[in-house]
């Protein structure tokens, strides 16, 4: 019989940093939250109907203090890792619960995050957040009116490649990952899709 640990595969630093991101999301520290990013990260919320504007380190940082200060507990819990090692991007599939400090109220939403990460993988340059548009709207007017600005087209539209590209990422990777839990890497192999798309996944 194999020994477990011959055939344990290590996370790459890919992977390390998006779950010190989540950690970070975790901790209701906003240092915390921001030490994985760079300098140069961007945050954008979609769809882009929600008109959220696009935000930098610093103004990222600005919104997710105004956000914390909501909770007296959050987390984002992950239900699916899936990683393309080709392109640097991450996409994690996402529940979102937390504790108001309105009432104490259960706070519910979910979430996929589309995570690009430097070269090296240590750290994050740019998320592009997929939200529960109804969960969107209902913390922006009910909860959290000052926290949540409105978008200044310009910024969002500059990006607007960036993100064609970058859903049609999160297409492939979910595809492949899905095709594979299926027991269909046949489907692949046969010159339909090719790509370097590998997954791992996250305890629930």
């Amino acid at each position: 019989m194999d020994n477990p640990s011959s055939t344990f595969t290590p996370p790459s630093q890919r992977i390390k940093t998006v779950h010190d991101l989540l950690d970070g999301y975790r901790s209701l520290s906003v240092s915390a939250l921001l030490a994985p990013l760079a300098a140069d990260f961007r945050h954008r919320a979609l769809p882009a109907s929600l008109e959220m504007p696009e935000r930098d380190r610093a103004a990222f940082g600005e919104h997710a203090a105004g956000v914390f200060g909501l909770f007296d507990a959050f987390e984002m819990v992950p239900q699916s890792v899936h990683e393309d090692a080709a392109t640097n991007v991450v996409v994690v599939h996402a529940l979102m619960r937390g504790v108001m400090k309105m009432k104490k109220m259960d706070w519910r939403n979910e979430c996929i995050l589309l995570i690009r990460l430097s070269e090296d993988g240590a750290q994050v340059r740019e998320i592009s957040e997929f939200v529960d548009s109804a969960k969107a709207v209902e913390m922006r007017r009910k909860h959290a009116p000052g926290v949540f600005g409105k978008a200044g087209g310009a910024l969002a539209g500059a990006h607007l490649s960036t993100l064609v590209a970058g859903f049609s990422q999160i297409v492939v990777v979910c595809a492949t990952y899905h095709a594979v839990s299926l027991g269909l890497s046949w489907w692949f192999n046969s010159g339909t899709t090719s790509g370097s798309a590998t997954t791992s996944s996250s305890p629930k």
